[in-house]
């Protein structure tokens, strides 16, 4: 993620602003959901994806 922090998709959500977030799976169950401000990526959020976490969106 250091070198290709824009190779994933953009988190698509009516709620959420476009193209604002990232979003990474990763670990098989784990989502990762960043965004990044010039040279800096923020983690915003790291979800189990076996539980719900629709409140997050």
């Amino acid at each position: 993620m250091e070198q290709f922090q824009e190779r994933n998709p953009w988190l698509i959500d009516p709620l959420i602003p476009p193209e604002k977030y990232r979003k990474l799976l990763f670990e098989k169950w784990y989502l990762l959901i960043y965004l990044i401000k010039e040279n800096t990526v923020y983690v915003d959020a790291v979800v189990d994806t076996r539980q719900d976490y629709g409140w997050l969106l």
